[in-house]
């Protein structure tokens, strides 16, 4: 895992995974005032158990932002664990979290809570297929830190991020946008999320679902508006939920949403003793 430090103004990160078209869009737009974020909402899930071939499946509603006291937490890829969605583990370590954080230390202290309450396999996972972006203020100074581990980031022209270790090397600054204001930002990054989400001509695009907003001020206040109304604190519940359709969905096929049904009874059968 590699540490990437404060680049660019706005910094702006669209992971995906081009062969089974899954993918994020966060941005973060550090302004005269302070830091906005941004995100879209929507997930693609699950695997074929059988083949292991994707599952063309989307749903909207899902956060991809947190905020935990005065920092902006953003994550891109995997989001359900064996037990935990990234939404569940979060709530948890917000209840439970009695270490003072930073921007600067977030996402240590959030990753040894990971590594004490997930299974091996899944903090394996929570390394390697996720992209984590934390900002806030270090010692008055907006900051931007992007975590990843061996995924494709358009962040360094479409190549791979290294696997070495975490390098901590000292925040570089640039200031050609930092008078763009508040109200200018957001309206920036909802446009901006709204039109890559219409980019697939008549398919289901991978980036999609009401944006997720959120800012904080140089003075210490915070606002949000995330997108969490389909979120669900452990994968049991969020299967469930999707095999009675209590969650939109969007499907590229009828086949896909053949196929999604009969992986969830599967899971839930396999993996929780449950059986519809």
């Amino acid at each position: 895992m590699r540490l990437l430090i404060v680049i660019l103004f706005p910094f702006v990160l669209h992971a995906q995974d081009k062969l089974n078209e899954r993918g994020t869009y966060v941005i973060s737009v550090i302004t005269k005032g302070g830091i906005v974020v941004g995100s879209d909402s929507r997930a693609c899930l699950l695997d074929d158990t059988d083949v292991h071939k994707p599952i063309y499946s989307y749903s909207d509603g899902v956060q991809k932002i947190f905020n935990y006291r005065k920092v902006m937490f953003q994550f891109a890829g995997q989001y359900t664990y064996s037990y935990f969605t990234i939404w569940g583990l979060f709530m948890k370590f917000e209840k439970e979290n009695k270490i003072q954080v930073t921007a600067r230390n977030f996402f240590y202290v959030f990753r040894n809570f990971a590594k004490n309450n997930l299974s091996g396999e899944d903090f394996i996972q929570f390394n390697a297929n996720t992209i984590y972006v934390v900002s806030g203020y270090v010692k008055f100074i907006p900051c931007i830190y992007v975590y990843s581990k061996n995924y494709e980031d358009s962040t360094i022209g479409g190549g791979y991020i290294t696997n070495d270790p975490i390098d901590n090397r000292n925040p570089i600054f640039v200031h050609d946008m930092d008078t763009i204001t508040f109200n200018s930002a957001m309206t920036y990054i909802r446009r901006l999320i709204i039109e890559k989400s219409k980019q697939k001509n008549n398919q289901v695009s991978d980036i999609g679902g009401s944006p997720s907003i959120g800012y904080i001020k140089s003075n210490g206040s915070v606002f949000s508006d995330f997108q969490n109304k389909y979120s669900f604190a452990n994968q049991k519940d969020q299967l469930i939920a999707n095999f009675y359709d209590k969650i939109p969905r969007w499907y590229k096929s009828k086949i896909d949403s053949i196929k999604y049904k009969n992986t969830i009874i599967k899971i839930l059968k396999n993996t929780f003793n449950t059986i519809l």
